[in-house]
Order: structure tokens, then C-alpha cells, then sequence
């Protein structure tokens, strides 16, 4: 039955949560995540879902937030969506030591067609300063985490314009 559904144009399924494992300098840990859209359009949508681990008595959470960049096969950055660190903020079931937080950003409408990494970090906006990241279960480098990536399509117009 839950076929039947997909096949009448229903959402697709929700994607299962990738395990990060990721500690950030200061205690911060991205414990899982999962994105939302894998294949897009320019304009459309891009969710992430974050399961967070905050330490006690972590002071100012309001001044954290993640960046999100999608970067292109030639390395250069083509979108961003960055949040504050409790975007949305609620607690998944199953962990009172997690906070949940889920953010969708617009990709621009004029970037173009092509396969982008999600690369994300946590920083501190009003000091222009990105916090290390010590360690992670996913390819990482100090500065951040590669989540996956979406797959930007052309346009068709329907008149040979794209």
C-alpha cells in the first residue's frame, strides 16, 4: 500500500538518520543528521535534520551557529544556509540528552545545474570564527563535515530553453 502512495505523487520517504559522530572544540557534538533533498531543481528547497548533544552549562548557545555551504566539483562554494545552532529547536524521542533542530533553506534560482557537497561547521557569527572540529564519524576535515550531497537539475521550459 505504501507504494500505491509514492506512485500517486505523495513525498518521498523520509530519509534515516546518518550517525556523525561529530565533537566540536567547546563540547558541542552533532551526534546524527539527515537531509531532506537529494535531487533538485534551482529555487527549490533543501531540508537538513540535526541531533545535537550540548554540554552542561554551555553558555550563549544563541551565539553559535552551523554554516552549510554547497560546494561544487570545483571547489567553490555555490550556495549557503547558514542557521543558528538551535534553529528550530525540539527534542527528539528517545534522548533527553538531544536536542533536535531542522532547517530548510532556498537554493538560489540562478545556480547552476550540477552535483554539490554539503559541507557544514559550527562558528561564531558575531566573532567571524569557525570552532575546530576534533573529530567525526563522517569525512571531515578540521574545519567541517561532508552530509551527503544534492544533484541540482536543469530547468526544462518545455520549449528546448533550459
Amino acid at each position: 500500500r505504501t507504494g500505491a502512495k509514492e506512485r500517486l505523487g505523495s513525498a518521498p520517504r523520509t530519509p534515516p538518520f546518518q550517525q556523525a559522530g561529530a565533537r566540536f572544540r567547546g563540547g558541542v557534538e552533532l551526534a546524527a543528521y539527515r537531509a531532506e533533498s537529494a535531487d533538485v531543481r534551482p529555487g527549490a528547497f533543501v531540508g537538513l535534520e540535526y541531533r545535537l548533544r550540548l554540554p552542561e552549562g554551555l553558555e550563549r548557545p544563541d551565539r553559535l551557529a552551523f554554516w552549510v555551504h554547497g560546494v561544487g566539483e570545483d571547489g567553490r562554494v555555490a550556495f549557503q544556509g547558514d542557521h543558528p545552532l538551535l534553529s528550530d529547536a525540539r527534542a527528539p524521542a528517545g534522548d533527553d540528552r538531544e536536542e533536535g533542530c531542522f532547517l530548510r533553506f532556498a537554493l538560489p534560482a540562478t545556480v547552476p545545474p550540477g552535483r554539490y557537497e554539503l559541507r557544514t561547521g559550527l562558528w561564531q557569527p558575531w566573532q567571524e570564527k569557525r570552532i575546530r572540529l576534533l573529530d567525526a564519524a563522517v569525512p571531515h576535515d578540521r574545519r567541517g563535515l561532508a552530509l551527503g550531497a544534492v544533484t541540482v537539475r536543469a530547468v526544462d521550459f518545455g520549449d528546448g530553453r533550459r
